[in-house]
């Protein structure tokens, strides 16, 4: 028993020190470590818990030799504090966020917002939950109407709305996209955390699902993206949404898809069918996003263009759209994500305030990886509070009459 306990706690030493140290530049080798890491570097306490108990089952098993005991105990202690290592990278978070805030939006901008937004938005973290339960859960405050359709076809065209269960109305809306590549994933599969939480504060969530690779070629996501925007507009005062409060997030590849949801608001090449459609948006949210071209396999093509001169491509990456009328945009990504590396964030985020008028605010987490909001987490909590800061400081502004990001139409060429 004593020798298999070792074995645990080695292997999870082995991820924590793969956790803590910078990602591998190689592909293959970045996916396999992101795998490897995720739990134990997002969630020090469950990985903690793990290794001290086995640790102790180790040390009080008298079958066992002495040595081998007392290896477990050591080795058990050793992984605690690769763990406390995770734990501080991780409680830096907040800081960081709010230091993004300042530097993003202003020294002044917490003055500018509205002051029942501004205290609601500020909380503690749930810690008895960061501590016992991380798993994602549904508060019982937020009521889930599952599987609502937004555009004729199959499950790629369906949506999932959350909502207070008071059903407040005039809410504002958070229009969310997962994750995948573009070659996998589903609505139900990330971004609980966020849209649980500004369901419980009274907004309305829409986490929507889209054609895949697969299904379709480019741009048939973001069609799909705009049509669910379109939706909100049309349809979401059923549901209790203010069509005037639209923001978008996503993470990965959903952020890419709101990147451009963001950037081309309004462009008619994106809405076949639907060219009147309002698909302008209040803010966007990007999460560890993918910012390069659609096909991951060009990734390295990263070149931004002019779309308005004659002739231009249809833009399949956010870089090469026009950023002139871009709304607020948070962009946060990890400093140990070797899936998506920062620097990829880094550059999108320079590109963008080079030309949008609008701020962009931008934080890179000391430690974090790819997909980190996958469970409830410091981290993730401190991301929460700090998207509800910026929504609240983009509304005020709405609300005292600012200009409103609607992007001129562009012409189908």
């Amino acid at each position: 028993m004593a020798a298999w306990l070792l074995t645990l706690i080695l292997a999870m030493g082995v991820c924590s020190l793969l956790a803590l140290r910078r990602p591998f530049q190689t592909r293959p080798l970045a996916w396999f470590t992101f795998f490897l890491t995720s739990l134990v570097n997002e969630q020090p306490f469950l990985t903690t818990y793990a290794v001290v108990a086995a640790g102790a089952v180790a040390a009080r098993d008298l079958t066992a030799p002495g040595a081998l005991r007392a290896a477990a105990a050591l080795a058990a202690v050793a992984v605690v504090g690769l763990q406390a290592v995770s734990l501080r990278r991780a409680l830096l978070a907040r800081t960081v966020l709010s230091r993004a805030l300042y530097e993003g939006l202003g020294p002044g901008w917490a003055r500018e917002v509205e002051a029942g937004l501004l205290e609601g938005a500020r909380r503690r973290p749930p810690l008895v939950r960061l501590l016992t339960l991380p798993a994602p859960w549904q508060p019982p405050e937020v009521e889930l109407v599952p599987d609502v359709r937004y555009a004729e076809g199959g499950r790629e065209h369906l949506l999932d709305v959350y909502r207070h269960v008071s059903r407040p109305e005039r809410a504002p809306v958070l229009v969310y996209w997962h994750g995948g590549a573009f070659r996998s994933g589903d609505k139900r599969r990330e971004g609980h955390a966020l849209l649980h939480h500004l369901a419980s504060r009274g907004w309305v969530c829409v986490s929507a699902n889209y054609r895949l690779r697969r299904q379709a070629d480019y741009p048939a996501n973001q069609v799909d993206a705009k049509r669910v925007l379109a939706w909100v507009r049309a349809h979401g005062r059923a549901y209790g949404a203010d069509p005037d409060a639209v923001f978008v997030a996503g993470g990965s590849a959903g952020a890419h898809m709101a990147a451009m949801c963001a950037l081309t608001q309004n462009d008619p090449r994106f809405q076949p069918g639907f060219e009147e459609a309002d698909t302008s948006v209040a803010g966007a949210v990007a999460l560890y996003g993918y910012f390069g071209p659609y096909d991951w396999r060009n990734a390295a093509s990263w070149e931004p263009c002019d779309p308005t001169l004659p002739g231009a491509p249809l833009p399949t990456a956010p870089l090469e759209c026009d950023a002139r009328d871009a709304p607020p945009f948070v962009v946060v990504h990890g400093s140990h994500d070797g899936v998506v590396p920062a620097w990829t964030a880094r550059r999108f985020v320079e590109g963008v305030r080079q030309r949008s008028r609008e701020p962009v605010v931008y934080a890179e987490l000391p430690g974090a990886r790819h997909a980190f909001d996958a469970l409830h987490s410091l981290r993730t909590e401190a991301v929460i509070e700090a998207v509800e800061l910026f929504a609240a400081w983009a509304r005020s502004r709405r609300g005292r009459g600012a200009a409103r990001p609607q992007a001129a139409r562009a012409s189908v060429r």
